[in-house]
């Protein structure tokens, strides 16, 4: 059982890493945009647009529930690395208070027509690179310190170094590492 979860949550973050290099590489034509407004006062905006992800939380008038996907043609504006206060290569944080400090895009998916302009919302960028490195440098990290201890475990080998503990009792006699109670081949 333990080996299937270890397994399925590889296969997961795989899927994000090759999902998140596809919205990368799709990034330069097109804006990818997923809404989700809590049909009260709050409003999550993610949206990738020319290498960038944006995460945007918006807090307001209230809004009629929705969760929704939208794709377009990428803004020809600023990039939203660029419309941030504090940005440094690519990263941006902003806390916004009103409409017109929105990007286009952003304005018109969260605007229904009849808010007040006023607005607080927190807008955090990051370019795509640092997202699909990250959830790949995550992938090898959790494969590396759970897949492959618990293949070398079902294996008859020491989670630690690989040695055959077939003939071993409580301890790995190269690493000194405890081995699990089941495999242990003398008395308790």
């Amino acid at each position: 059982m333990r080996a299937f979860f270890y397994a399925l949550v590889a296969a997961v973050l795989l899927a994000l890493t090759a999902g998140a290099g596809w919205l990368w590489h799709d990034s330069d034509q097109t804006t990818t945009q997923v809404l989700v407004r809590s049909g009260g006062s709050r409003a999550l905006l993610v949206s990738v647009d020319r290498g960038r992800f944006a995460l945007l939380s918006a807090r307001g008038p209230a809004l009629p529930f929705e969760v929704g996907r939208k794709r377009g043609v990428a803004d020809p504006g600023p990039s939203l690395d660029e419309v941030c206060d504090d940005c440094l290569v690519g990263f941006g944080l902003d806390t916004l208070v009103r409409q017109d400090g929105l990007v286009d895009f952003e304005a018109q998916v969260l605007m229904t027509g009849h808010e007040t302009p006023r607005w607080r919302a927190r807008r955090l960028v990051m370019p795509m690179w640092a997202v699909v490195g990250g959830l790949a440098g995550l992938l090898v990290v959790w494969w590396l310190r759970f897949n492959v201890p618990l293949y070398r475990e079902l294996r008859g080998r020491c989670r630690r170094c690989a040695y055959d503990i077939s003939s071993s009792s409580h301890y790995c006699p190269v690493c000194k590492n405890p081995l699990p109670r089941r495999t242990w081949s003398g008395p308790v």
